[in-house]
C-alpha cells in the first residue's frame, strides 16, 4: 500500500516538475515572469518632416494601435537615422487609435533632404516597424501609410486616420535658348519641350533683364542694342506648381538689315586725297555694322562691333582704314552681312581721275566725290535726292535738261544726206557709162 502511494505521488509530481522546468526555459523573462508578445501591437503610421513654416513647431511622428484593445505604450521608443531616440514614459493608445508625438516633445529633428529613416522599438528594444524615404521631403507633405505602402500626402492628420492627397509634382523645365542672338533680329526662345509628371497643361513667363516680360511656352523677342542680357523663365502647371531657371546670354552687334547699300566708290583720287567706299542707310533706324564686311575679291575689311550707320545716313570708309585698294582699270566691291549674305555689289570699268562712281537709284555715273553726303549729278547741276530721306535719294532718277531735235540728231541727219548724195552721184555716173557702152556696140 505504501509503495502504491509513493508511485502515485511520483506520477503526479514528476510531470509537473518537468513541465515547470520546461516552461522556465521557454517563458522565463529573467524576472521569473512571462515575456509579453509585442508583435502586431503598434506600428508607424505617419510623420511630417518638412512642414510649412517652422519645422520645430510642425514636425510629428505618429503611431497606430493595431489591436482591438487599448495598449500601454510605456517604454516604447521611436528613433531617427541619426540614432536620436525618444522613449514614451507613460500613456495608452486606444483600440485602433492613433497617437502623434511632436518634435517639441521628442526632440527628434527629421531630415528635409537627403532621406530619413524612422524606427519603432518595443520595450524589449526589438524593432517592430521602420520606414524610410529617399531624397527631399515635399514642403507641407506627410509621409503616410496607405495600406501596405507609404506615400506622400498633402493632408496631414496627426492623431487621426490617414487621408491621402497626392502632392502635385512640379513641371520639369526644358528650354531652348538661341545660340547666336543679333541686335535688331528676331530671337526665338522656347520652353515647349518642358513636361509635367501629372500631365497638367503648362504655361510660361519670360522675364528679360531689359524689363520686358513675355508670356507663352514659345516667345520671340527683338533686342534693340547689343550687350549682355539675362532671362528668367518660369513654367507653371495648372495646380500652382512651377519650375524656374535663369540664363545669361550675349546679344551680338550684328544686324542683317537690307537697307544698307554701296553708294559711292572713289578709286582714282586726286593727289593728296584717299580712296573711299561709301555706304548709305535708307532706313529710319540706326543699323549696327559690327560683323559686316567689304571686299574687292582680294582684300577683306570687317567692321568692328561698335560700328554703326545712322538712320538716313552715309558712311565713307577710306583705304587707309580698310586696306582695300580699288583698281584704276576696273574693279568690283561686295558688301556682306554678318551671315555672309550679299547686301550689295558695285562694278565699274576704267576709273576717271578725281571722279567717284556714284549711285543714282539703280544707275551709276562718274561724278564729283561727296563723301558722307548725298550724291550730286554734275551734268544737270542738280543735287539728286537732296532731302534727308535716304530712301528718296535712292529712288530719284537723274534729272537732265531737254534738247532740240537738231541738237540731238543733227549729226545723224547730215551723215544720211551725205551718203544719199554720194549714192545719187554714183548712180548717174553708172547710167552715163552704160549709155556710152550701148552706142559703141551699135557702131
Amino acid at each position: 500500500m505504501k509503495k502504491i502511494c509513493i508511485l502515485t505521488a511520483l506520477g503526479i509530481l514528476l510531470p509537473s516538475a518537468i513541465f515547470a522546468q520546461s516552461c522556465s526555459w521557454v517563458c522565463d523573462n529573467g524576472s521569473g515572469g512571462t515575456a509579453p508578445d509585442y508583435t502586431k501591437q503598434l506600428r508607424l503610421s505617419e510623420f511630417l518632416p518638412n512642414p510649412v513654416g517652422d519645422d520645430t513647431a510642425g514636425e510629428f511622428i505618429e503611431i497606430e494601435n493595431l489591436t482591438k484593445k487599448a495598449i500601454d505604450f510605456t517604454g516604447w521608443q521611436i528613433a531617427d537615422a541619426s540614432g536620436r531616440t525618444f522613449t514614451f514614459k507613460t500613456g495608452k493608445i486606444s483600440a485602433h487609435g492613433f497617437f502623434a508625438v511632436t518634435r517639441v516633445d521628442s526632440k527628434i529633428s527629421l531630415n528635409n533632404t537627403g532621406g530619413e529613416t524612422v524606427t519603432l522599438l518595443s520595450p524589449d528594444k526589438k524593432i517592430q516597424d521602420d520606414v524610410e524615404f529617399e531624397g527631399a521631403a515635399p514642403e507641407g507633405a506627410s509621409y503616410a501609410r496607405s495600406k501596405d505602402d507609404w506615400v506622400w500626402t498633402m493632408k496631414s492628420t496627426p492623431g487621426k486616420a490617414n487621408s491621402i492627397v497626392v502632392p502635385n509634382e512640379p513641371p520639369e523645365l526644358q528650354t531652348e535658348i538661341p545660340e547666336n542672338i543679333f541686335a535688331h533680329q528676331d530671337a526665338k526662345f522656347s520652353a515647349a519641350k518642358s513636361s509635367d509628371p501629372d500631365g497638367d497643361i503648362l504655361s510660361a513667363n519670360w522675364v528679360f533683364s531689359d524689363g520686358q516680360t513675355l508670356h507663352g511656352l514659345d516667345v520671340t523677342k527683338t533686342f534693340e542694342t547689343s550687350g549682355e542680357y539675362s532671362v528668367e523663365v518660369t513654367v507653371f502647371d495648372s495646380k500652382e506648381g512651377k519650375a524656374t531657371q535663369g540664363f545669361d546670354f550675349s546679344v551680338m552687334p550684328f544686324d542683317l538689315s537690307d537697307a544698307v547699300l554701296i553708294n559711292e566708290l572713289y578709286p582714282k583720287p586726286n593727289t593728296g586725297e584717299d580712296e573711299f567706299i561709301e555706304l548709305v542707310n535708307s532706313s529710319d533706324r540706326v543699323v549696327e555694322l559690327g560683323g559686316w564686311q567689304m571686299t574687292d575679291g582680294t582684300r577683306m575689311f570687317t567692321f568692328d562691333d561698335g560700328a554703326t550707320i545712322e538712320a538716313q545716313g552715309f558712311l565713307a570708309v577710306y583705304k587707309s582704314e580698310t586696306s582695300i585698294a580699288l583698281n584704276d582699270t576696273g574693279d568690283s566691291v561686295q558688301l556682306l552681312r554678318p551671315d555672309e549674305s550679299v547686301a550689295d555689289k558695285a562694278v565699274y570699268a576704267t576709273a576717271q581721275k578725281g571722279k567717284s562712281f556714284s549711285r543714282f537709284a539703280d544707275q551709276w555715273s562718274w561724278e564729283t566725290p561727296t563723301p558722307n553726303a548725298v550724291n550730286e549729278s554734275q551734268e544737270s547741276g542738280t543735287v539728286l535726292g537732296a532731302t534727308t530721306n535716304a530712301a528718296t535719294t535712292i529712288s530719284v532718277e537723274p534729272i537732265t535738261a531737254s534738247k532740240s531735235f537738231f541738237e540731238s540728231y543733227g549729226i545723224f541727219v547730215a551723215i544720211v544726206l551725205v551718203v544719199t548724195l554720194a549714192g545719187f552721184g554714183l548712180y548717174r555716173k553708172w547710167k552715163k557709162d552704160r549709155a556710152d557702152q550701148d552706142e559703141y556696140d551699135v557702131a
